[in-house]
C-alpha cells in the first residue's frame, strides 16, 4: 500500500510542476518523445539490417545450391551419356557375334564343309569318299543359338571385368 501512496504523491508533485512551469514541462515531454521515437527508428534500422543480412546470405545460398543441382544434372547426364554408350557398345558387340556366328555356321555347315558322298567311289573305297574333316562338328540350329547367345553373355561379362578393373575396382587374376 506505501508504493501505490508514493506513485500518487509522485504524480501530483509532476503535475504541480507541470502547471507551476509549462514551457519546460512541454520541452521535457517533447524531448522524452524525441528519445522515444529515435529509439523505435533504431529498432527499425537494426530490423532492416538484419532483413538485408538475411537476404545476402538466402541468395548465396540460393547461388550455391544452384550451382551444385547443375553440377548434378551434369554428373547424371554424363553417367546416361556413358550408360547409352556402353549400352550402345554392348548391342554392337552382340549383333558383332551374332553375325560372325552366322557366317562361321555358314562356313561350317554339313553341306558347305562335309564332303558329298559319291555314290561310285573312285578308291575304291566307299567309306572314305563320306568321312567329314576330324574338326567339323555340327549342331542343330536351336543349339547354335544357345552357343551364340551364351557366347553374347560372356563377352559382356568380359567387358563388365575390364571395366571394373579399369575403374580400380577390381584386381585381374593372372
Amino acid at each position: 500500500m506505501s508504493w501505490l501512496l508514493c506513485a500518487k504523491r509522485a504524480v501530483l508533485s509532476t503535475f504541480r510542476c507541470a502547471l507551476a512551469y509549462p514551457w519546460q514541462a512541454a520541452l521535457i515531454v517533447a524531448v522524452a518523445a524525441c528519445v522515444w521515437l529515435y529509439a523505435g527508428k533504431q529498432r527499425a534500422y537494426d530490423t532492416i539490417a538484419k532483413r538485408d543480412a538475411e537476404i545476402v546470405m538466402l541468395e548465396q545460398a540460393s547461388k550455391i545450391a544452384t550451382a551444385a543441382q547443375i553440377e548434378l544434372n551434369n554428373q547424371v547426364t554424363d553417367k546416361q551419356t556413358e550408360i547409352a554408350r556402353l549400352t550402345d557398345e554392348n548391342e554392337t558387340s552382340r549383333r558383332d557375334i551374332a553375325d560372325r556366328s552366322r557366317a562361321y555356321a555358314g562356313r561350317m555347315s554339313a553341306q558347305g564343309y562335309c564332303r558329298k558322298a559319291n555314290p561310285t567311289p573312285e578308291g575304291g573305297s566307299p567309306e572314305g569318299s563320306n568321312i567329314s574333316s576330324a574338326d567339323a562338328v555340327v549342331v542343330t540350329r536351336s543349339d547354335f543359338d544357345i552357343l551364340t547367345g551364351n557366347t553374347a553373355r560372356l563377352v559382356d561379362v568380359k567387358a563388365w571385368a575390364d571395366r571394373l578393373i579399369a575403374e580400380g575396382l577390381a584386381v585381374p587374376v593372372e
